[in-house]
């Protein structure tokens, strides 16, 4: 054979290797489809930015601690939350860094956060977007052509979820999370476009595998399914030991060297926070399965097809194996959340890395449905039809669930500008050396810079490893403490809450029944005016425990009955 010959012959089996098997590409789309799918997303994304700019009135505490690991590190101290305390209080290494790293340079770390949310929320719907068509079932098997501009239905359910809107604005890593996650899935995915896995593709989705499971620690659980199903899939024959090493490459590269700084450096491979919120007990269980209870009645439509999807696909003997992959990731990761017993955050954090899954599951099951149609005209009426309901039903339930509104009172009340304004009064009143314990350790920690007690023990290590024996019976992540502890390293402010003196969680109770303790500390209040957004000014009074060898103070009022220092 001649060597022209040869390299047309070689070049017709590379093409041959590619051509589609389990998820085919669709045919390029019309103009008239893309047409139609720009006149279906701008007012979705619009009305994404509008629920985003209402909750953006908000961000979650926690993301300050984040912020403050950042700032620390930055500032060459290290990754601590108080300087010499080598302990891993945040869960979202790669999210802190990646803040730290724009801080450098100048920004602003809680603006940037919002603005990263932001930024990958909408990364994540264009890449569902651009992707959509080739989510959606062939037309493999006798069934018609499905339109192209359903494509387009799991991208606006997502701009169409509450949850969404909440995190892409809460200054946490969640939407990275899910984008990285996203990217894995996608990579893997267009690996399965042939007869052997295309080595770029894994070596794509492993990269994103090992970025994800940097962002969140759980995050690992996609990469250990994706590589599971590719062990399967050559101990199958069906790839090999190159197409192994393309995915596990790069998880490998990054996993080996980021394990050991972290024994190396906090002496634990898992986090802090994983110490004070986890607990193995029925409560735990029984708590998360109410936090799934909530999130069924939440997320009706994706739920539900998660459940109908295999059996459906068994019997119309549709052979996709991207659909069981997500299922299985979904399943495995609301196994892991029932078992940690969900979480006290707002508006579904937890499931926010699931949502593209879910959404591309139900966009997947309404391609099921208008592909059995017969006719273009039929097949297009009922897109229509089920598109608009799907829409109504994700928005509506995600709308009225009791995890999202709770945040409607916070954001009335410009609770968060408060805490703000209350933690640079406390700056203006207190030395910078002060020994504060509270339980918010996010924004007032963030914001005054004084050394600080966790009285929950997501950045204590002493907190975080004590065991409880009703494990399960509070909000998670809400029910350690130890109060002896935190009147033994003599704090010169102790917080309860931002309203009133009243003990609510186990350090505060501990604390209040022990008689060194209220000889030691004081009752007093911090008045402070405040101007909530289109709101007059109004003076707010913070209640604090002094120790008493720090009073009088000219800001300080003493409560009445209380005794003199």
């Amino acid at each position: 054979m001649r060597r022209g010959e040869f390299r047309a012959t070689a070049s017709r089996k590379r093409r041959a290797q590619r051509a589609p098997t389990t998820a085919p590409r669709a045919a390029p789309s019309s103009e008239k489809s893309g047409w139609l799918v720009l006149a279906l997303a701008v007012p979705a994304l619009g009305w994404l930015g509008s629920r985003a700019s209402y909750f953006s009135a908000w961000m979650d505490d926690d993301a300050f601690i984040s912020f403050r690991y950042a700032r620390n590190l930055v500032g060459g101290m290290g990754l601590v939350f108080n300087p010499g305390e080598r302990v891993e209080g945040y869960s979202n290494f790669l999210w802190t860094v990646l803040l730290a790293a724009f801080h450098r340079v100048g920004f602003g770390i809680p603006e940037t956060a919002r603005v990263l949310g932001c930024l990958f929320s909408l990364l994540t719907i264009v890449l569902l977007l651009v992707w959509g068509p080739r989510l959606l079932p062939t037309p493999r098997g006798g069934g018609g052509a499905i339109p192209r501009w359903l494509g387009a239905l799991a991208a606006l359910l997502l701009c169409t979820s509450e949850t969404w809107a909440v995190w892409a604005v809460g200054g946490l890593e969640n939407e990275f999370g899910a984008f990285l996650v996203l990217c894995a899935f996608l990579a893997y995915f267009r690996s399965l476009e042939g007869p052997a896995p295309a080595t770029a593709p894994l070596v794509a989705s492993g990269t994103a595998c090992a970025l994800a499971a940097m962002t969140h620690p759980s995050y690992a659980l996609f990469g250990a399914l994706l590589g599971a199903h590719l062990l399967v899939a050559t101990a199958r024959g069906r790839g090999g030991p190159r197409a192994l090493a393309a995915f596990a490459g790069p998880i490998v590269a990054v996993a080996l060297p980021y394990g050991a700084w972290k024994l190396a450096y906090y002496g634990h491979l898992l986090p802090n926070t994983f110490r004070a919120k986890v607990a193995m007990t029925p409560a735990v269980i029984f708590r998360g399965g109410r936090y799934f209870r909530d999130a069924l009645l939440a997320f009706p439509l994706p739920f539900l097809a998660l459940v109908l999807l295999p059996p459906a696909m068994l019997f119309t003997r549709v052979r996709d194996a991207r659909v069981w992959l997500i299922a299985a990731a979904v399943v495995g990761y609301c196994a892991y959340g029932l078992s940690i017993g969900g979480e006290v955050f707002p508006a579904f954090r937890l499931l926010v890395v699931l949502l593209p899954l879910l959404f591309i599951l139900v966009q997947y099951a309404v391609g099921l449905v208008v592909r059995s149609f017969r006719g273009a005209t039929s097949r297009g009426v009922a897109g229509v039809t089920l598109l608009a309901a799907a829409l109504v039903v994700v928005s509506e339930r995600g709308y009225r669930a009791p995890r999202v509104r709770v945040l409607d009172p916070a954001i009335e009340q410009d609770l968060f500008s408060l805490i703000r304004a209350s933690a640079r009064t406390l700056k203006r009143e207190f030395p910078p050396d002060t020994l504060y314990a509270y339980s918010g350790a996010g924004v007032i920690a963030y914001e005054t810079g004084f050394r600080f007690i966790d009285t929950l023990g997501l950045t204590d290590a002493h907190i975080a490893s004590m065991a409880i024996p009703d494990a399960g019976s509070g909000d998670a992540g809400h029910e350690k403490g130890d109060g002896r502890y935190v009147l033994g390293r003599n704090p010169d402010v102790v917080q309860f809450s931002i309203h009133s003196f009243s003990a609510i969680l186990r350090t505060e109770y501990e604390l209040i029944t022990l008689p060194e303790f209220r000889r030691r500390y004081r009752r007093v209040l911090l008045a402070f005016p405040f101007t909530p957004r289109g709101g007059a000014t109004r003076t707010v009074e913070l209640p604090l425990f002094v120790r008493r060898d720090l009073l009088p103070r000219p800001g300080l009022q003493l409560v009445a009955g209380e005794p003199p220092p």
